[in-house]
């Protein structure tokens, strides 16, 4: 090889920095930075809370979050609520009324308790005194229009619950009392709410349509202590009708009364029934009078 020829570069152009040839002076070290990656952040297991000035490390309200992240989000919205109208909170101790008519002022309350618009649920017809009552003892709670309405519509559904299970459960007392006498007076119950009726009238006079709308709205006139009663007056009133209809059948008792009228003809030996010796035809009387009557005695169980 004669000494001009070079020696071939051993490293490709592709494959890394070449090797200088012979004799090059050494390449001069990079600056510092220059063109250099940062070491990689320690993976220790020390909390982003280590990086802070002790005073801030140690701040309790500081360690609530869990990263810079959290804490930027609060600032943020901390820094928008400053922005924001403010309304002050009385101390719930010490507070007056008209340091709380100013927190529920600034709140939305009306000026006046006229300003209230509460409407009523459909069908359900205002009563004057209740909304004006109702409308003063919201403003003087302090009670917001938004919540007044609600509270209005509660009110009137329960009322309505609460008057339908009175009525419902009156209704059902009314008809407990009633089959109550149908048991008691038995074949007598018609004859009984005749003489009842008859007995109002009578007594009453020029009141007894008055006295009687009064029963019905107020439902008393299904009492049976009230039916008794009258009923018990009117047994004088048409005493010819009680003793019978004319035409051989008694007329109607309760299962009592028919029980008293058998003990009766039982206990007497001349009665046509217990006397075999009575004319046929008076014997064949008796013996009908004692089938009603011991059918009647029976009507009260069946009527129930």
């Amino acid at each position: 090889m004669s000494e001009g020829t070079q020696t071939p570069n051993t490293t490709s152009t592709l494959g890394g920095d070449p090797t200088p040839p012979p004799g090059a002076p050494p390449a001069a070290p990079p600056a510092a930075g220059a063109g250099q990656t940062p070491p990689p952040a320690s993976s220790g297991t020390g909390s982003w809370l280590d990086a802070l000035p002790d005073e801030l490390k140690n701040e309790p309200s500081i360690k609530l979050f869990k990263d810079p992240g959290a804490l930027a989000k609060s600032y943020l919205s901390a820094q928008k609520m400053i922005g924001g109208p403010k309304i002050p909170v009385p101390d719930p101790k010490t507070a007056t009324e008209d340091e709380w008519k100013a927190v529920y002022s600034k709140l939305g309350l009306p000026e006046s308790p006229d300003k209230y618009e509460v409407k009523l649920p459909e069908g359900v017809q205002a009563d004057e005194n209740f909304m004006k009552g109702f409308k003063e003892l919201a403003h003087k709670s302090g009670i917001l229009p938004r919540q007044a309405q609600p509270l209005v519509e509660w009110f009137t559904q329960e009322a309505s619950r609460v008057m339908a299970a009175e009525a419902q459960a009156k209704a059902a007392q009314a008809k407990q009392g009633i089959e109550g006498l149908k048991t008691e007076w038995g074949a007598a119950y018609d004859t009984k709410i005749k003489q009842a009726n008859a007995a109002l009238s009578e007594t009453l006079g020029d009141l007894a349509p008055d006295f009687k709308k009064f029963l019905n709205e107020s439902g008393l006139g299904d009492h049976p202590t009230l039916i008794k009663a009258f009923a018990k007056m009117g047994e004088n009133l048409k005493e010819d009708d009680l003793k019978g209809d004319g035409d051989g059948r008694l007329g109607a008792m309760t299962p009592a009364e028919a029980q008293s009228k058998i003990n009766e003809i039982m206990s007497n030996p001349k009665h046509p029934y217990n006397d075999k010796y009575a004319a046929r035809n008076l014997r064949e009387a008796a013996v009908e009078e004692m089938r009603q009557l011991f059918a009647m005695k029976g009507a009260g169980s069946r009527s129930a």
